[in-house]
């Protein structure tokens, strides 16, 4: 019995680990430079954004855009392969969320 749990721990150890870096990769790729078009938060607050005309979702835990802080009309810049957003709101206020792997 004690040797199912902990191949089932190990499994689900694996499992988690290829999910972080599947997702990693996903958001890894954005690139965005522009407005935001329209923006929408899930039930955990979690934001989603539309900038021309591409759909991004920000719920990585390096970045900390929930509830309601990405309005429309602000202005969001990512370059690929950094997990650094620059947002820039409607008044001038910047705002640098995320860090690179490679940063201490």
């Amino acid at each position: 019995m004690m040797v199912c749990f902990i191949v089932f721990v190990c499994l689900a150890r694996v499992l988690f680990i290829y999910g972080s870096y599947k997702y990693r990769k996903t958001y890894l790729a954005y690139q965005f430079d522009g407005r935001v078009e329209g923006v929408s938060y899930d039930i955990k607050g979690k934001a989603t954004i539309v900038i021309k005309g591409g759909s991004y979702d920000l719920s990585d835990n390096n970045w900390d855009f929930d509830h309601n802080r990405i309005t429309k009309g602000d202005s969001l810049i990512k370059k690929k392969n950094s997990m650094i957003i620059k947002l820039v709101k409607r008044n001038g206020q910047i705002v640098i969320e995320g860090k690179d792997d490679f940063e201490r």
